[in-house]
């Protein structure tokens, strides 16, 4: 399947799943049981989403950029479980979980609409550019 593909809807699954719990929050009808099958079912499609974001580094940069590129992704990878919760609390302090959910709900889906307009390189001309290391 193309990875561009997985990568939109995982997106998009993952914004219309924090609509709905905005829409159990707005409702007051949210239950222990919906914030499990939520958490479960987000976390399902979030599987998804690392790998196929990780495979398609070498498709949008250029070999001699590959590297830098993979670094940077690495680096946000290490620094984001400390300033994520920091920037969360903060944000719930600041807006609340609606406002909270509702920025993420948002994020999502200009993450989903962005991925539909970039273009993969075919997977054959990545394969003739990366170097070999044999």
């Amino acid at each position: 399947m193309n990875k561009r593909t997985i990568l939109f809807i995982s997106d998009f699954s993952r914004a219309l799943l924090i609509g709905l719990l905005l829409l159990f929050l707005w409702t007051d009808t949210v239950t222990s049981i919906h914030l499990i099958v939520l958490a479960a079912l987000f976390g399902i499609s979030d599987a998804f989403s690392y790998p196929a974001l990780n495979s398609m580094v070498p498709m949008l940069l250029p070999a001699e950029h590959l590297q830098r590129g993979n670094s940077i992704i690495q680096m946000t990878g290490q620094i984001s479980p400390i300033l994520g919760p920091a920037l969360g609390g903060s944000l719930i302090a600041f807006i609340g979980f609606t406002g909270v959910f509702t920025t993420a709900l948002v994020m999502l889906f200009i993450s989903a609409v962005t991925v539909l307009l970039i273009r993969l390189q075919e997977e054959k001309e990545v394969m003739e550019k990366t170097p070999r290391l044999c």
